[in-house]
């Protein structure tokens, strides 16, 4: 039911025009989410999220998952922005699950990750807060790039990244 009504959130955003008075609103919580969770802040980043994305992900596996993460990339050099997209009570949305959302597309790179995109979606909570329902990342290290490049192609490494990052709205390639 839940990833039906996020997909849904998904469509509905990327056929409505951005609420542009309230993008300051979705970078801001963007920034603060994203450095909490760059500079090992995990519980202060998993406040952010709103109490039924908590039932789904625990503070403990958030806290692994974000660890090996941040191991894995090495330190931000960039996440930009690419668009901020909201809707009001999207299609499925009934109940606990109406509201006003804002999906947010990015891009970056790491010192070890060239490759890297995701998008965030965050719903305005009754006190104007924003709080995470959902998240993807999606990155290939430049290690796995190189071997991938040395066992077969750089056009099967691209290959390889264009799946993944089919995934990301908004996203284009550096």
């Amino acid at each position: 039911m839940i990833k039906y009504f996020l997909t849904a959130i998904l469509f509905a955003l990327a056929i409505n025009p951005a609420f542009a008075e309230d993008d300051q609103l979705a970078e801001k919580a963007f920034k603060i989410y994203y450095h909490a969770k760059d500079s090992g802040q995990y519980e202060k980043a998993y406040k952010m999220f709103a109490p039924d994305y908590k039932n789904d992900f625990l503070l403990d596996k958030f806290k692994s998952v974000v660890e090996d993460f941040n191991k894995k990339s090495g330190p931000v050099k960039e996440r930009k922005i690419n668009k901020i997209s909201w809707v009001d009570n999207p299609p499925g949305g009934q109940g606990a699950l109406e509201g006003k959302y804002a999906a947010v597309d990015f891009m970056g790179r790491f010192e070890k990750i060239n490759k890297y995109c995701g998008y965030i979606i965050f719903r305005q909570s009754s006190t104007g807060e924003l709080q995470v329902v959902r998240e993807e990342e999606n990155s290939m290290d430049n290690e796995t790039e190189k071997q991938i490049v040395k066992k077969s192609s750089q056009q099967k490494a691209d290959d390889a990244w264009r799946v993944l990052s089919s995934a990301c709205p908004n996203y284009t390639a550096n």
